[in-house]
């Protein structure tokens, strides 16, 4: 029951989408894996539900072209393309039960009774609601009614599930719960998963890449470690969590200098050398101590002025030469603890930090993501 027919290569050539006199998504190019799971993640706006949409063929593709095995889809119906989908309102029939839910896209494709029967308890079966196959949507809780809308899209095995904030609706333990069911169910079935998101850990949770969405581009596509250790910008590195960005001035590729201070990093991803830049570095890689001499790199000294218990860390936030820092430190027995107002040094490597460009803010007034689709 788990084979499928079609191809799960999707390849997205110069794609791009107008309203108006406004370019909500532009150029984006990526080949995605059969198998793969890929998520779109931005803010708001990003452009990355107006891509989700062109590849399901809601939306028009007014530039270039989307291909799934090599085949032409752009002009091709949402109905024809043969993708699963689910959505963040589940999109119920609140007449029907749960297994009529699941078996209406076998319906309408005219398969016969029988073989409906045998593929909807496979379904139910997956997302373990086989006990719930004659209840109403409206008897069931938030994470069944997603666990039915993704029965629906299995059902009839196809190659490519897309998804738009599945779990947007969920409470927070519920969503990661459901992150595993989904990511468990991906691998079984060999599906490529297109997953839309604005949900930084839940993108970094399940993906095996991310393209990051800024102003209708790709800001920078790669695997979650890379995109999360490795930023091209101080709007990727911002937007993944916790981030220092540090005022410098650059002086080669590797290094850079503040306060008389020389800084040792790793090579700046825009080959910046020279002028102002962002020596960019998470809280996570930075050591407090009490003095200097700890054996890194790089040593700043500065001053606690905010002391943050957070049950497995505790988070530091240190001044530096009129700038403010972030530092996480494991709540281990026998680390020493700084209050408010105490002297430290900042210690870090130079493989933890790199050189970023100095840039412009997000554009202003970009399309809002209820615009997109």
């Amino acid at each position: 029951m788990t084979e499928t027919s079609g191809s799960g290569h999707i390849t997205l050539e110069g794609v791009g989408k107008i309203y108006g006199d406004t370019r909500v998504v532009s150029d984006v190019n990526v080949t995605i894996e059969e198998g793969e799971f890929f998520s779109l993640l931005g803010p708001s706006g990003s452009g990355k539900t107006t891509t989700l949409m062109m590849i399901a063929g809601f939306a028009e593709t007014d530039l270039g072209r989307i291909t799934v095995g090599g085949r032409d889809i752009s002009s091709v119906p949402p109905k024809n393309r043969g993708f699963g989908m689910v959505f963040q309102n589940y999109a119920l029939f609140p007449h029907m039960s749960v297994a009529e839910n699941v078996a209406f896209p076998l319906k309408v494709r005219g398969v016969s009774a029988s073989e409906r029967r045998e593929r909807v308890a496979w379904a139910l079966e997956t997302v373990k609601l086989t006990d719930f196959a004659d209840r109403a949507p409206r008897r069931l809780s938030g994470g069944q009614q997603q666990r039915v809308a993704l029965a629906r899209a299995i059902v009839y095995q196809p190659k490519v599930i897309l998804m738009d904030e599945p779990l947007g609706a969920l409470d927070k333990n519920l969503r990661f719960h459901m992150q595993t069911e989904i990511k468990d169910i991906q691998r079984r079935l060999g599906m490529t998963v297109i997953y839309v998101t604005h949900d930084q850990e839940e993108a970094m949770n399940l993906s095996d890449r991310i393209a990051i969405m800024r102003d209708g581009r790709m800001a920078q596509l790669g695997s979650p470690s890379e995109v999360y250790q490795h930023p091209v910008s101080a709007f990727v590195g911002t937007f993944l969590g916790e981030a220092n960005l540090l005022p410098v001035t650059a002086t080669s590729a590797r290094s850079a200098s503040r306060g008389g201070l020389t800084l040792a990093c790793s090579e700046s991803p825009s080959g910046l050398e020279s002028g102002q830049a962002l020596l960019f570095v998470r809280p996570e890689k930075l050591r407090v101590a009490a003095m200097t001499g700890g054996g890194f790199d790089n040593e700043l000294a500065g001053t606690v002025h905010r002391v943050s218990y957070l049950g497995n860390i505790i988070r530091y936030g240190v001044t530096i030469d009129g700038e403010d820092l972030t530092a996480d430190v494991q709540n281990l027995s026998g680390e020493p603890a700084f209050a408010v107002g105490a002297s430290c040094v900042l210690g870090f490597n130079a493989a933890d930090c790199r050189l970023l460009p100095v840039e412009a803010p997000a554009r202003s007034g970009f399309a809002s993501e209820e615009n997109e689709a």
